[in-house]
């Protein structure tokens, strides 16, 4: 319950409930309502649940790692920790934290760097066409 009412105050974003969030973000020991709360209080224009959701953008749970990736897109804060994380998920195998990444930096306006073209790497044309040579 106290989950989706977090949710619910975040998505009517009403600015005059962030003194009462930031109350309850210290008190709260759900995780994921913890969590929820960050990320409320980021849609609302404050940054008091920011190390919350950088802890948990750096956790082994998948879950939990991604919603902290939203939190962090929320609160838009962009350090050099944050830079890196999303540059590793970026980098990363999985495709949903790959997906998370793209998400979270185009909330923050980072660029990322753009995909290897795989024919370019081995140098090679694709038609198999023969270089030619200077005269």
């Amino acid at each position: 319950l106290r989950l989706y009412s977090v949710k619910a105050l975040g998505n009517i974003k009403d600015r005059s409930v962030v003194a009462k969030l930031e109350k309850r973000l210290e008190k709260e020991s759900d995780p994921g309502v913890k969590l929820e709360l960050a990320g409320t209080l980021g849609k609302l224009g404050s940054g008091a649940g920011y190390d919350i959701a950088l802890k948990a953008a750096t956790s082994e749970d998948t879950r939990t790692k991604r919603q902290g990736f939203r939190a962090l897109g929320s609160i838009g804060k962009l350090t050099p920790e944050v830079e890196k994380i999303v540059l590793d998920a970026y980098n990363g195998k999985d495709a949903r934290m790959k997906s998370e990444a793209r998400f979270t930096a185009s909330y923050l306006n980072m660029k990322l760097p753009k995909p290897e073209n795989k024919t370019k790497k081995s140098g090679k044309k694709k038609s198999g066409a023969k270089k030619k040579t200077a005269k």
